[in-house]
């Protein structure tokens, strides 16, 4: 957690500084003071929220179903391992692993520190204003909101009062100058800005950035302020009075205070200076929006190409978001009690028998058992209750032999395997998810036939569950077109070539329709065209489980044509 608040804040103190420093070179001498307030406040807030969103994109590609997106697959690599050596490089490389960990503790801790000693700086000036508010005396005979306090050494606003020092008595003239200079603060709501501004400060302590654009943003309050009152005062009169009250004190980081001497100089040139020309405040305008735009689409945009990973921590991360319900079956070679007395007494009554069990998502997949390249003769079903998913999570989580010691490589696009241990959580989700029935069979001696033969060819079709046109219509019916494509421009139907294996198995997937013109010009067809391929796949996956072909009273595996009609899309 700690690990987590330290990563963000240094990602976060990054986007800081490249979006303040766009900001700098764009509009330091801008005199929209507004614009530039909203300006700043707008890049903190992104900034902070864009390492958290996070949207997954494909990669752009020629024609969508060449990249063979069902070859994500799951291979088990499984060696267990019964003793481990521990060699002198080992030793050393596990040494480097506790100093290095070592280093991060100490980087852990001083962030903490400075981030505890921050939030008390804050704290001590919240302390600080409600003890001047609630002890200080109310000046009802200057106005309501005004308060004084013999710890108040000049005039300054915040939230919605103004603070003065005790007993001090300003002529006329110069009170109406400061209230309606305070007044402005006040409302335009500027103490929002530095609260928000020194909370942010107490999780970025470290970066120098952020005392920039504290010390930014309160120049600008301070010039947003004094343009309100020169829109009724005279600039002269003004300034004699600004400096006739000016201190040189260290003020509130929470406050406006009305003249100090180190920022005066600085603010009277700001009044003076001409208004910076609309033509170049949109040029500016366009720039920081493009310059924030790409930051946040670099960031934001994750690819979802496994084989670019760099780190097997990042692909870990990946893996666990795409598959938390999709962890294979393979180490789910494990029984309930209820289960294993089941399995030992058809052993007993089929002593000459091969029997396994199987777990499937849905009951329907038992009409073909679902996945299965041959024919099998079913011999039990039953259905897993809630009490029985966590007793096989109990059984699982107890062989730690078995998950620390195999590894599963959970994608082919990425070289790294994985423990089941590591996995733990995403295998709890997926037993829950998918353990749904079990059922216990005779594996057919008889082989599939690697030949594929035609559809022509065979004696009988094959066919999914409910027939070919159900099968097709469903998957038209759920897919959603684009709005970026005119439905006029699809063809009456998308065609693809499969290999027919039987149950949930199809391979060999290619698209037959054809479009005039560049891949480039076609990509957003295609793309769809690659939504199409991908829910035929998940409709075979989750309900309409096929049928092999017939050939000389064996069944084969058949080359034919799915073609899904567009008329049922919308």
């Amino acid at each position: 957690m700690i690990q987590d608040l330290l990563l963000w804040s240094l990602q976060v103190s990054l986007l800081i500084v490249l979006m303040y420093g766009a900001y700098w070179l764009l509009f330091r001498k801008n005199t929209y003071f507004q614009l530039r307030r909203l300006t700043v406040l707008f890049c903190l807030l992104l900034a902070i929220l864009i390492p958290s969103m996070e949207i997954e994109v494909q990669l752009p590609w020629s024609n969508p179903i060449e990249r063979q997106l069902e070859s994500i697959t799951f291979e088990p690599d499984f060696h267990l391992e019964t003793s481990v050596t521990i060699s002198p490089q080992a030793e050393t490389e596990a040494l480097e692993t506790s100093q290095k960990f070592s280093w991060q503790e100490l980087l852990l801790n001083a962030y903490l520190i400075g981030l505890c000693i921050a939030a008390g700086l804050f704290l001590l000036e919240i302390i600080k204003l409600a003890n001047w508010y609630y002890f200080g005396a109310r000046r009802t005979d200057i106005q309501d909101n005004v308060i004084t306090h013999k710890g108040i050494k000049y005039p300054f606003s915040f939230w919605k009062w103004i603070f003065i020092p005790q007993e001090t008595d300003y002529d006329q003239d110069t009170w109406e100058i400061i209230e309606k200079h305070e007044s402005a603060h006040l409302n335009q709501h500027h103490t929002l800005d530095m609260v928000l501004i020194n909370l942010i400060q107490c999780f970025f302590w470290y970066n120098p950035v952020i005392y920039l654009i504290q010390r930014e943003l309160k120049e600008n309050h301070e010039a947003l302020a004094d343009r309100s009152v020169l829109n009724t005062t005279d600039f002269r009169v003004y300034a004699q009075a600004l400096v006739s009250v000016s201190i040189n004190f260290s003020a509130l980081k929470l406050g406006h205070s009305f003249a100090l001497i180190s920022t005066l100089s600085k603010r009277i040139t700001a009044m003076q200076t001409k208004r910076t020309a609309m033509t170049k405040t949109l040029s500016s305008v366009i720039m920081m929006t493009l310059i924030v735009a790409c930051l946040t689409v670099a960031n934001v945009l994750k690819s979802q190409d496994l084989a670019q990973v760099t780190s097997r921590e990042e692909a870990l991360e990946i893996v666990k978001r795409r598959n938390s319900r999709n962890i294979p079956f393979l180490i789910f070679s494990e029984l309930t009690d209820k289960h294993q007395r089941i399995l030992d007494r058809l052993k007993a009554a089929y002593p000459e028998k091969t029997i396994l069990f199987a777990y499937s998502k849905n009951p329907q997949s038992y009409d073909f058992l679902e996945r299965r390249q041959h024919k099998q003769k079913a011999l039990y079903f039953d259905k897993l209750d809630d009490n029985e998913k966590s007793e096989l999570i109990e059984i699982i989580k107890s062989d730690t032999m078995k998950l620390l010691s195999n590894r599963m490589l959970i994608n082919a696009e990425t070289k790294y395997k994985f423990s089941p241990m590591e996995l733990m959580q995403e295998i709890e989700t997926s037993i829950n998810y998918n353990a749904n029935y079990i059922a216990f069979y005779e594996p057919s001696k008889e082989k599939l036939e690697d030949k594929i033969y035609d559809i022509s060819e065979v004696d009988i079709k094959p066919e999914p569950m409910g027939g070919i046109e159900t099968f097709v219509r469903a998957i038209a019916l759920d897919i959603e077109i684009p709005k970026q494509i005119n439905k006029r421009d699809i063809p009456a139907s998308i065609d693809f070539e499969v290999v027919i294996n039987g149950g949930t198995l199809l391979t060999n997937i290619k698209l037959l329709t054809e479009l005039k013109g560049s891949d480039k010009k076609n990509k957003e067809m295609y793309l769809f065209f690659g939504q199409v391929h991908d829910m035929m796949r998940a409709k075979v996956r989750e309900f309409y489980v096929w049928k092999r072909g017939i050939k000389d009273g064996k069944e084969v595996r058949v080359r034919t044509t799915i073609a899904i009609p567009t008329k049922y899309m919308m």
